[in-house]
């Protein structure tokens, strides 16, 4: 008589605390890109030395940023303090769950509209590319001048026509925020006489690692391509000239 088989699942050891707390802290870690962190805790530094300079508690409370946002928009454009609040949110929202009901709340979001219109001024742009300044940097930059006038050349081009972020064409200097696993590996690259693709493996915006392909593509596709969650990416295509080609022939 054979035995009957034990389809009870395995045991699984139990979790320490300690063990809870790494994992959820590495876990955390995950939830933003690293220079996205980077970014953030900048901003949660400047509001801890505002609270350790002028005496305030650490835990938010309206009219805590509220003098916060006052304080800073000496220092810097009140554009920048609405990106600092959501960096000391994200950085903070895990020890006051309240943080995010703090930023909407009617005392924060008057403070910095009038610190917008007291303190802002015109948004400026510097003038955007155009397939003349392709053609100076062409002439300037002989291809055989050099490896990196050459490189440099085909990263405009390629981020040009692909509208492709600049931290997506060059490995970042800073080794902490290197991810090989964001690198266009070569044997990716596909060239042909009409066009060249290759493939985007992983992307600060990509959270289903799934990655894109970087071809031309229609004005549909654009917002995909970019990796726009909104329609910001509009302003950049003003003087565009593939943009503009790609808009006038869907007419």
């Amino acid at each position: 008589m054979s035995s009957a088989r034990n389809t009870s699942r395995p045991c699984r050891p139990a979790w320490t605390q300690e063990r809870f707390d790494h994992e959820l802290a590495v876990t955390l870690g995950y939830a933003v890109d690293p220079s996205t962190t980077l970014a953030y805790t900048s901003a949660l530094n400047s509001y801890l030395d505002f609270c350790r300079i002028h005496h305030f508690p650490i835990q938010l409370t309206s009219d805590t940023f509220a003098k916060y946002i006052v304080f800073m928009q000496t220092y810097i454009r009140p554009k920048s303090i609405s990106s600092y609040l959501s960096g000391i949110c994200n950085q903070l929202e895990h020890l006051y769950p309240e943080v995010r009901a703090v930023r909407k709340h009617p005392l924060v979001v008057r403070v910095l509209r009038g610190s917008h219109r007291r303190c802002g001024a015109p948004a400026t742009r510097t003038e955007p590319l155009s397939r003349e300044h392709l053609r100076f940097a062409a002439d300037t930059l002989l291809p055989d001048s050099s490896f990196d006038d050459s490189l440099f050349l085909a990263q405009l081009l390629v981020g040009f026509y692909a509208l492709m972020r600049t931290g997506e064409l060059v490995v970042p200097d800073r080794r902490d925020l290197l991810n090989h696993s964001k690198l266009s590996m070569r044997h990716t690259v596909n060239i042909s006489p009409d066009n060249i693709t290759f493939s985007l493996p992983r992307h600060k915006a990509d959270k289903t690692f799934q990655g894109d392909r970087i071809d031309g593509v229609p004005a549909d596709r654009i917002q995909a391509l970019g990796r726009w969650s909104s329609d910001t990416w509009k302003i950049y295509v003003r003087k565009h000239p593939a943009l503009l080609n790609t808009f006038l022939l869907a007419k």
